[in-house]
């Protein structure tokens, strides 16, 4: 089981609420490339918003450093 998941390069994530955005934001921060679909832009705003708190957070309080989380913020991808 070691080496299979270090082959994941991309992850999409079904839903930008609560949970969904949460590993969004955890993978992002871990590197990898991705995509969050929802099914509306209202959904994916608050999503956006969602992430930029999660960041913000993880940066005052010491556990992500501010280049991680703002590139984790600037290259997830929203789509409908």
């Amino acid at each position: 089981m070691g080496n299979e998941l270090t082959q994941v390069k991309k992850v999409a994530v079904i839903g930008a609420g609560t949970m969904g955005i949460g590993i969004a934001a955890t993978s992002a921060m871990a590197g990898f490339t991705l995509i969050v679909k929802d099914v509306n832009e209202e959904l994916l705003a608050r999503g956006r918003k969602g992430l930029r708190k999660i960041s913000e957070n993880g940066v005052t309080r010491g556990k992500v450093a501010d280049s991680i989380a703002r590139t984790a913020v600037d290259t997830l991808a929203f789509t409908i």
